[in-house]
């Protein structure tokens, strides 16, 4: 058996140490070394590994796919199931878990664990990493996080000390995989000439080139994520905006402090390839009853909501109301329920345009902002309220 590695990550491979920091854009071929060395170790000798993530709803979204594409393709002595993978040489063991499911209690099973992977390492929290870490204490065990850096200050950055003995850092993009599939590297051409058209860079250099989205490119900067009760909450604003194509359906509920001008944002539906009857079908017993100021581009769907038995009103957008409610949001301390995962990757992600040298364009990237737009919708007569803008039908 012949598995060839990409140069760049000979160290890892060679001499791993305690925790392994593998960062950097799309096909540069971490996910595959680390997936095709783990199965190598797991057929010398016996192993226990723990394959982890932030959220994991289901083993789809867990590397477990990727583990058995390798095992079927080159037939490699493993028995796969559904939740678990098996290597019927030495009885290594797979094992797969969500971050966000894990307490102190169900930790106590993997303290035998040898080496963990952390998957999309740049989503999980201090909290979870806080927890996870000190449980793989094996003797030579090890971490490896794979990831592509989304802040500077992401916990995963601010975490380790590069300069620690303990630690090693490779960062790696496609240009550093020779066995980057070719149809990705069309993709990253494709992205790189729309950069040089557009003069905006800041696709390409965070996707491909794994470069952190700027903190002053960055929208939002005003947010934390905590845990509140929210039982008492009564000045409830709930957006909605529609899904069409590849952009998803999505419905927001949050409680409104005007006067100490805090918003909490405690519920989220995200809905992907939903009609609007599915989509209503789990807003309904989700919804407390207000009017839900939705996305009025669709007048259709705003009387579908309204006929489903819904308090729907479209929005009253008009020029400059995307400025105005983004300026809002930023006049206000933000809270977020960790349970509205959906929420926090639009607020870290949302951001502005970048040139090539990375100063920042007055233009917000159409991205990242289907729950943005359904609390700036939920919001539209605070916002209107406050900045004294005279808001037309269209």
């Amino acid at each position: 058996m012949e598995v060839k590695f990409p140069k760049v990550f000979e160290p890892f491979i060679k001499s791993p140490k305690r925790y392994n920091l593998l960062r950097g854009g799309r096909g540069s071929g971490k996910s595959w070394t680390v997936a095709d060395w783990f199965l190598i170790l797991g057929m010398t000798q016996r192993k226990r590994f723990l394959c982890t993530r932030e959220i994991q709803k289901s083993i789809k979204e867990s590397v477990h796919q990727l583990l058995s594409d390798k095992i079927q393709e080159r037939k490699l002595p493993y028995r796969i199931t559904q939740n678990q993978i098996i290597c019927t040489l030495t009885g290594s063991e797979f094992y797969f878990h969500g971050l966000q499911d894990t307490t102190a209690q169900n930790l106590k099973s993997m303290e035998g664990i040898d080496a963990c992977w952390v998957e999309e390492g740049q989503t999980a929290t201090k909290k979870s990493l806080d927890l996870l870490i000190p449980t793989i204490r094996k003797e030579g065990s090890f971490f490896v996080f794979t990831y592509n850096p989304e802040e500077d200050d992401d916990p995963i950055s601010t975490m380790f000390d590069e300069n620690d003995t303990d630690v090693l850092t490779i960062t790696a993009n496609y240009p550093d995989n020779p066995y980057c599939p070719e149809v990705l590297k069309q993709e990253a051409e494709r992205s790189r000439i729309k950069a040089e058209k557009t003069g905006d860079w800041s696709d390409y250099n965070h996707i491909w080139m794994g470069q952190p989205i700027s903190r002053v490119a960055k929208i939002f900067n005003n947010y934390t994520i905590e845990e509140f009760d929210y039982s008492t909450f009564d000045n409830i604003r709930e957006g909605m905006d529609w899904g069409f194509a590849d952009d998803p359906f999505a419905w927001t509920k949050s409680h409104y402090d005007k006067k100490h001008k805090k918003l909490y944002i405690f519920d989220e539906l995200y809905l992907y390839g939903h009609s609007n009857q599915k989509a209503f079908e789990q807003v309904k017993p989700r919804t407390s009853g207000v009017w839900i100021t939705a996305d009025s581009s669709e007048p259709k769907s705003v009387q579908e909501a309204l006929n489903w038995g819904l308090n729907v009103v479209g929005a009253k957008k008009g020029q400059g109301s995307v400025e105005h409610g983004i300026k809002f949001i930023q006049s206000l301390d933000v809270v977020i329920h960790p349970r509205c995962t959906n929420t926090i990757t639009e607020f870290k992600k949302y951001s502005y345009k970048e040139d090539k040298n990375g100063n920042v364009l007055p233009q917000p990237i159409d991205k990242y902002n289907h729950i943005i737009d359904s609390t700036r919708y939920s919001l539209e007569g605070d916002s209107a309220g406050d900045y004294g803008v005279s808001l037309s039908f269209f």
